[in-house]
């Protein structure tokens, strides 16, 4: 359980960021070292892997794709 909250909090953290980036573009940014400036390297907390939509700005985790 307090895996999957600090995994929530992650999302949450990683999609305003992404918002704000997309607001200051003026459109959605083509990847996430658009938003970071660098490769986003954190680890998802299951092992598993992180999607990024560039066309939609969506981002989740391949483990809880339902948060």
């Amino acid at each position: 359980a307090e895996r999957q909250e600090f995994l929530k909090n992650l999302l949450l953290g990683m999609r305003a960021a992404i918002e704000e980036r997309r607001q200051m573009l003026g459109r959605v940014p083509e990847s996430l070292r658009e938003v970071f400036y660098a490769d986003f390297q954190t680890t998802e907390p299951y092992g598993a892997s992180w999607e990024y939509d560039s066309r939609t700005g969506k981002f989740r985790s391949t483990s809880h794709p339902e948060l």
